[in-house]
């Protein structure tokens, strides 16, 4: 199992002097529990992922960013950074552009799952969607999703700035549906 996450708090809990018990301390866990879940023999979930942010006083932001150091593989999408799986086709994404705006800004750090086979996504539900070259639009990127009658769909953004595409459903890849946002990213 790919431990990013422990390697992450770890490495944030070192680099701030602390030891297991000063960090288990103030989530409530034991030494032992924590010790587990940095070197991986237990499972950090999204609840642990929050005390465990809150415990080395570090943003959700800064905790995906530093995870992505960690990873062997930094998917990337137009919209931002895939963060390796904290559970089974569960994944985090750090926004970067703004192609999603108003919804999703710069910085936003949003939890996504992965679609399960013949499920499709509400019309206008946004998706992050993997397009296959001959789509002739290959690579993954955030979109709004909208089926159309015609049998395409067509793959919108929520900035007028960006235009839509349509594509065959053949055509998409992988497709990644967002379950909520973790964070958000504060602007001035």
């Amino acid at each position: 199992m790919d431990n990013v996450w422990g390697q992450t708090a770890r490495s944030f809990r070192e680099e701030r002097g602390l030891t297991l018990r000063d960090v288990a301390t103030r989530i409530g866990w034991s030494h032992s529990t924590l010790a587990k879940k940095e070197t991986g023999e237990s499972r950090i979930t999204e609840q642990d992922l929050r005390k465990l942010v809150a415990a080395l006083n570090v943003s959700m932001e800064e905790f995906a960013n530093r995870a992505n150091q960690f990873a062997e593989a930094r998917p990337t999408v137009n919209a931002g950074t895939i963060t390796p799986e904290l559970e089974s086709r569960s994944s985090y994404v750090t926004i970067k552009g703004d192609s999603m705006s108003p919804y999703f800004n710069p910085g936003d750090v949003i939890h996504v799952r992965q679609a399960q086979w013949g499920e499709q996504p509400v019309p206008g539900e946004p998706v992050i969607a993997y397009l296959y070259p001959e789509s002739g639009h290959e690579g993954e990127a955030m979109f709004m999703w909208l089926p159309l009658s015609t049998g395409l769909v067509r793959l919108g953004k929520a900035n007028d700035h960006y235009p839509a595409i349509e594509v065959r459903p053949e055509h998409i890849g992988r497709l990644l549906r967002v379950v909520r946002v973790i964070s958000r990213a504060s602007h001035n």
